[in-house]
Parts: C-alpha cells; structure tokens; sequence
C-alpha cells in the first residue's frame, strides 16, 4: 500500500502546497480522496493518469476538496486514451446535484455521455 500526498494546502493558494487531495494505491488500484486546485497536475507528474483512478472520495464540497473535478471529468473525454473502466465517485448528499450542474456544461458533454453509460457512478454518503 503506498499513500501519496499530493496536497495539503488551503483554499488560500500557496505555490509550496496544493490544495487537499491524496492518492491510495492498493493491489494495482488507486484511490483518490479529494481533488483540489492542482490535482490532476500533481497525478500528472507523479505518472498517474486520471483514467488509472478507481474511485474518488470527497469528504465535503470545499472548494480547497473538489476544485478539480471538473477537470478529471474533463480529462476522461480525451479520444486518445478513452475511459474504459468504471470510476466510483462517493460523497456527501449533493453530490449528484454538483454532477449533474457540472455535465450539463456544453464542453462536459462527454461526461454526460459517461454517466449516462455507468461509467461514472456515484455513492452518496
């Protein structure tokens, strides 16, 4: 089991921490809690690509916790490496309410199409 910090910051920006969001990697899984500002960058340089992520756990709905959602929502509409496998996203009541204001963006069109398949699926606490 290995534990990466990838942020511990702040909602107030601080180049030397990123904001909250932590990788779980388990018996070839990878779990994210968290994704604030800077995530998928952070993943990014440490050589994990969002489509590798199994499930994310929010713990609330901080800006500082779940600023990069939209972007790994985003980042699974690249033809190029396609998501294939489920990703889990589990939180607290209202996260289907963020989802769905956050598909209904006409450039996450795809991540409408994702949920629509099951390959998005979300667990409220």
């Amino acid at each position: 089991m290995k534990i990466t910090v990838l942020g511990c910051g702040t909602a107030a920006l601080d180049e030397r921490k990123h904001e909250s969001a932590y990788l779980l990697e388990h018996n070839s899984k990878c779990y994210l809690f968290d994704s604030g500002a800077g995530t998928v960058y952070q993943l990014l340089k440490r050589g994990v690509n969002v489509i590798e992520i199994d499930s994310i756990f929010y713990t609330h709905f901080h800006n500082d916790h779940i600023n990069d959602l939209p972007a790994i929502m985003w980042s699974n509409n690249t033809h190029a490496l396609p998501r294939t496998k489920t990703l889990n996203i589990y939180g607290p009541n209202g996260l289907k309410e963020y989802i769905d204001i956050l598909s209904n963006e006409k450039n996450c069109r795809y991540a409408r199409h994702l949920l629509r398949r099951g390959i998005f699926r979300l667990f409220l606490a």
